[in-house]
């Protein structure tokens, strides 16, 4: 009985020293330096490479909300673009779910308010089909004759050669309901940087998730590229040149602004989304409505927009960083499964090859 505060005593101190030991930092399972991890930091809790971080620190400087094309572009491509997914092993099967909260930590991470979403935004061709009035139709075109069935898809010339409003009275009434979320985009192109900062469901997660889940918004710039260009030939055959250049300039930026995300997924999309601005320019060039001052004067605002980054950049750093996260992961937890090459056995020979062979 009367041993009883001495008993407590022990008890809280084995307590004590347990915390301590937990909230020690771990030591990492490999050498953290610039011949191993590439880079030295930051660091998390557990003294491992952050690689997200990194990438959210060194590419996300100097950009803000002002000057950052995503954040008008997530907007107009709402709710899809801001809604997150994750691919889970379940039952020896990949499967694809969505991230609970993801739209909120978006926005939060982008500086994007509840106001900012009450604007106009993209409405896709095959949902307008669907919905769209006839009569609404054959009034935007202003054709009072019959009424073709809808396309079901943009005709792809309608991309690279001028045409008019009576031969496509569908598409011309589907730029119309889009009109405001065009001039939009058109703007958002001409800002100066692009970056959708990387996320990720768990602390744990390696780079290559928080990666995965940022792809969905590359396809959703080439398209709204794309749709500046539909408009710009419509606008060349009405002879509104001016316009005309507008959007392909804004639509030619696109894939320049892409190729500063820093990923080969993003620098891929962005030489698909420079294709059509390209034709396009050539139709514009062979049109025979520019004089030859014009000309030179359009191919000199051209040549102002810059060029892409190049993707040995990318290959040095994002594409590097993602293959060293996942190595660092299964060197942590012991799960090859998580590494980018499937032909891995043993752990061991895989850490001691990757992070200190000469």
């Amino acid at each position: 009985m009367h041993d009883r505060p001495g008993i407590w005593l022990r008890i809280f101190t084995i307590l004590t020293s347990l915390a301590i030991i937990a909230a020690a930092p771990v030591k990492p399972p490999i050498p953290i330096s610039y011949a191993t991890t590439r880079i030295t930091g930051p660091l998390t809790k557990n003294g491992l490479v952050d690689y997200v971080a990194a990438f959210n620190q060194h590419f996300g400087k100097g950009v803000t909300p002002e000057n950052n094309a995503a954040v008008p572009l997530l907007i107009l491509f709402r709710p899809g673009s801001f809604r997150g997914w994750q691919s889970k092993l379940f039952k020896g099967k990949m499967v694809t779910t969505s991230i609970p909260g993801w739209g909120a930590m978006r926005r939060k991470a982008l500086g994007i308010t509840a106001h900012d979403l009450t604007g106009p935004r993209f409405i896709d061709f095959q949902t307008f089909r669907k919905h769209a009035d006839p009569a609404a139709v054959s009034q935007a075109a202003g054709d009072t004759g019959h009424l073709s069935p809808a396309p079901r898809y943009i005709p792809g010339k309608l991309y690279i050669h001028p045409w008019s409003a009576h031969n496509h009275p569908w598409v011309t009434a589907w730029l119309q309901v889009n009109e405001g979320a065009l001039d939009i985009a058109q703007a958002a192109f001409y800002r100066p940087r692009f970056f959708n900062p990387l996320l990720r469901n768990l602390r744990s997660e390696p780079m290559a998730n928080a990666i995965g889940s940022a792809w969905g918004i590359f396809g959703e710039i080439q398209t709204a590229s794309e749709y500046l260009v539909v408009r710009a030939m419509l606008e060349l055959h009405r002879n509104d040149i001016e316009s005309c250049e507008n959007d392909l300039l804004s639509a030619n930026h696109a894939g320049i602004l892409l190729s500063q995300e820093h990923m080969l997924m993003s620098s891929m999309t962005a030489c698909a989304a420079a294709s059509f601005p390209a034709q396009a320019d050539e139709a514009l060039a062979n049109s025979g409505k520019l004089s030859t001052r014009q000309d030179l004067a359009y191919l000199h605002k051209l040549q102002m927009l810059g060029t892409m980054a190049p993707i040995s950049n990318v290959l040095d750093t994002t594409e590097r960083w993602w293959i060293l996260s996942a190595f660092q992961s299964a060197a942590v937890t012991n799960n090859l499964a998580i590494l980018p090459i499937p032909i891995v056995k043993n752990r061991s020979a895989v850490t001691n090859h990757f992070f200190f062979a000469p």
